[in-house]
């Protein structure tokens, strides 16, 4: 009886622990790739690895054998180990209140939206933390100047942050943002400055859009100035931008006992004194065991460091292990990737895929690294696999295999078990201590073997290397830029070991894959060729070189540029009078142009009269506009005509200026002989016509009179303007009886803006009365 009752029980305690574990399981967000078709990619690469290498040529592959010791990275595997690792640790992952906040995101959906200024700022903040103003779900909309450590907070709740307009800008001076044990909190289009942020002890965080920048301050002391840590999972950081200058020498981006999660699409930046850029660390970090900082992806990042290496910064430092760092732009003279110092046992199985480093590269233990470009020198951990790179250099430390690479440098073998197979190397195949059992096979090289690699009692296998002389194709100019439909010359040639190759062939494809040139080089070092080109554009030459004997082909790609030309143009104005109608004219020398013209005057376009732009076609290589009525405003001493050409397909946009004469009219005075008695009023007359147009009637201007020379002046000694009416200045003057009789030389002067000065003489006899 009493036997049975303890077996219902402890079947009853073993159903309930059971159900209690599948509940917590359930609660925690399962570890898993946010993107099966990256891990695709991996196996792809894995499993179709083109079996040939060339230095960019048809000429010189040989067929390797696959490695089949490679570990399989496959999907379902990879998420088995995430979930798996997320699981178990975050289970026992026990942290001041044993808890870690997790949340149903059938609960977190709320219409609830709160626009955050620094004057509401303490309406949904209370001792940092938000308030009971705020539910779960809600949106906290952040807007203009957040300053101040006082505005420090903590998110502790599932909520959303955004800045709907962008603006804004939390300088926290120092102070901290804080996202912990929470989950399902999203931060998106928010400048932080000068603020240290944390995510501790929490799930399903997104950092979207952020700018987050340190300047000339001193922030993340042994953390990181953006730290994500203790026992995080599943942390999203995308599309946002990272600056760091002057930090004091601390990291900018670090996760700690983080995994199964993403760092995309980010652009990370120092400069000055600074750490590391991107930082997997087990420093200051609870202990999370051995399997830290794994299952995440680093991908379609640029990190650029500082223009000087320096030995406390690296641009991405990494521990932990299954880690995929995939199509990232690393530019940094320093380290570009390496490892944790003193955790590289921990630090294994991790895929380097497509990166482009510019600095150095280490590689973890048991590790994949594929089609990579990596310009500084490459070292391993160990039993790690190199197929289809460019590197600078590589050593190699025991079980690493090395296979379908281009190495513009040396290789160093030490230990033993490495596979060197079927690599094109621009240097030394050379041993470091005495290395024993390797394989060195179907290598073309262009230095020498160590002997101690050939030394039979080493046991290692060397055969079938080809000693090669590199070559390079040099094109002269080295560069071209060339308007369209004219004609380049280019002169080709080989070298090797800085001489001109004097065998082989040299073939020059254009851009549709057409042979332009075949020439071979047994009688001639250098091939030149005519180009002339109907468009614009990048236009691409695809030059090979067909080695023979022990010359290595090669190939490159040379462009050319092709632009519009600039039309030469000729002004062409007549000196032309006020009012007079004249010629504009714009002469090409050119050929084919076509296109519009427009015209400026003084800087202003000619209109017509209903105030349209008189557009000229080009046709025949000019453009003309005639009848153009002169302004009495271009009556300037620096007059000019400005020709502004549209362009078209073939040329540029283009402005010639010349200077237009404008002068003024001329005017005929015509005066009678007349005769005035002292003491009485005469009415002076004087005909005023156009020069050279006597249909214009003048009826404007100022005409004066003069008698002897004198001009006439009132009683008031003011000078007496005659009105001009049709064409006629007409004044009553009366004859002063100071005046003796006489025959007097009678003057008419004549003003106007649009006329020269003109005057005409007569007689006037005045006599007693």
């Amino acid at each position: 009886m009493n036997k049975n009752i303890s077996c219902v029980f402890l079947l009853t305690t073993l159903i309930l622990f059971l159900g209690l574990s599948v509940v917590c399981a359930s609660d925690i967000n399962s570890c898993a790739y946010d993107s099966v078709s990256d891990l695709e990619k991996v196996n792809n690469i894995k499993d179709n690895t083109v079996n040939k290498v060339t230095d960019n040529n048809d000429n010189n592959i040989k067929e390797i054998k696959k490695n089949t010791n490679n570990k399989k990275f496959t999907v379902s595997n990879l998420d088995n180990k995430r979930k798996e690792t997320s699981n178990s640790k975050l289970e026992t992952n026990n942290v001041e209140d044993n808890t870690l906040k997790t949340v149903n995101k059938k609960n977190l959906k709320s219409s609830d939206s709160y626009t955050i200024t620094n004057d509401s700022f303490s309406n949904y903040f209370s001792n940092k933390k938000l308030n009971d103003n705020i539910q779960d779900g809600s949106t906290l909309d952040f807007k203009g100047l957040f300053n101040g450590s006082k505005y420090s907070m903590t998110i502790n709740r599932p909520v959303n942050l955004i800045s709907s307009d962008k603006s804004a800008f939390i300088d926290l001076d120092g102070g901290e943002f804080v996202i912990e044990k929470t989950s399902h909190v999203n931060v998106t289009n928010i400048t932080f400055h000068n603020s240290q942020t944390y995510v501790r002890e929490s799930s399903n965080i997104t950092f979207n859009r952020l700018n987050i920048l340190i300047e000339n301050k001193s922030i993340g002391q042994g953390v990181g100035s953006t730290s994500i840590r203790d026992g995080s999972t599943n942390i999203t950081i995308k599309n946002s931008n990272f600056y760091t200058e002057n930090s004091g020498g601390y990291s900018t981006l670090v996760f700690a006992g983080v995994n199964c999660s993403t760092i995309e699409n980010n652009t990370i930046t120092a400069v000055g004194e600074v750490g590391n850029l991107l930082y997997l660390t087990t420093y200051n970090t609870n202990d999370y065991g051995i399997g830290m900082n794994s299952y995440n992806i680093i991908r379609n990042n640029r990190i650029t460091g500082p223009s000087s290496a320096s030995g406390i910064c690296y641009a991405v430092c990494l521990t932990g292990h299954d880690n995929l760092i995939l199509n990232n732009t690393i530019v940094y003279p320093g380290s570009g990737i390496t490892i944790q110092w003193g955790y590289t046992g921990a630090t294994v199985e991790n895929t380097f895929i497509n990166n482009t480093i510019t600095g150095s590269f280490q590689a973890s233990i048991n590790s994949t690294v594929t089609g990579n470009n990596i310009s500084g020198g490459v070292s391993s951990k160990g039993n790690t696999t190199f197929t289809n790179n460019t590197l600078g250099s590589i050593s190699l430390v025991g079980n690493d295999v090395v296979n379908n690479n281009i190495i513009n440098g040396y290789v160093t073998i030490s230990k033993s078990n490495n596979t060197v197979d079927n690599n094109l190397i621009k240097g030394d195949i050379s041993a470091s201590g005495t290395p024993t059992y390797n394989t060195i096979t179907n290598n073309n090289y262009t230095g020498t073997i160590d002997s101690k690699l050939t030394n039979p009692a080493n046991n290692n296998v060397v055969s079938d290397n080809n000693q090669v002389k590199f070559t390079e194709i040099i094109v002269e100019p080295s560069s071209v830029t060339v308007p369209i439909k004219t004609t380049t010359r280019l002169s080709l040639y080989v070298l090797s070991e800085n001489n001109k190759v004097r065998s082989g062939t040299l073939i020059i494809k254009g851009e549709n894959g057409n042979i332009i040139e075949r020439a071979s080089l047994d009688d001639k070092e250098i091939v030149e060729i005519d180009l002339l080109y109907d468009s614009i554009g990048v236009k691409t030459l695809n030059i090979t070189y067909e080695g023979v004997d022990n010359y290595l082909s090669s190939s490159r790609l040379f462009n050319i540029i092709v632009i519009k030309q600039d039309p030469s143009i000729e002004v062409i104005t007549t000196k032309s009078r006020i009012d007079d109608l004249t010629t504009f004219k714009a002469k090409f020398n050119a050929e084919n142009v076509q296109g519009r013209v427009i015209f400026k005057v003084n800087g202003k376009i000619l209109k017509d009269e209903n105030g349209n732009i008189i557009f000229s076609t080009v046709t025949n290589n000019e453009a003309i506009v005639e009848n153009i009525k002169v302004n009495s405003k271009w009556y300037t001493p620096h007059t000019t005509v400005t020709a502004i050409y549209s362009g078209n397909d073939m040329y540029n946009t283009s402005t010639k200026s010349v200077p237009f004469e404008v002068t003024q009219r001329e005017s005929k005075i015509e005066l009678e002989a007349q005769q005035a008695t002292i003491g009485k009023t005469v009415t002076l007359k004087a005909k005023i016509t156009d020069a050279t147009n006597e249909s214009i009637t003048i009826n404007n201007g100022q005409a004066i009179f003069k008698l002897n020379g004198r001009t006439l002046k009132d009683t008031n000694g003011n000078i007496i303007y005659a009105k001009i009416v049709n064409g006629e200045a007409i004044l009553d003057y009366t004859i002063p009886l100071t005046f003796k009789s006489g025959e007097y030389k009678l003057t008419c002067v004549f003003g106007h803006k649009i006329y020269e000065r003109m005057d005409g003489n007569t007689t006037l006899t005045i006599v007693k009365e």
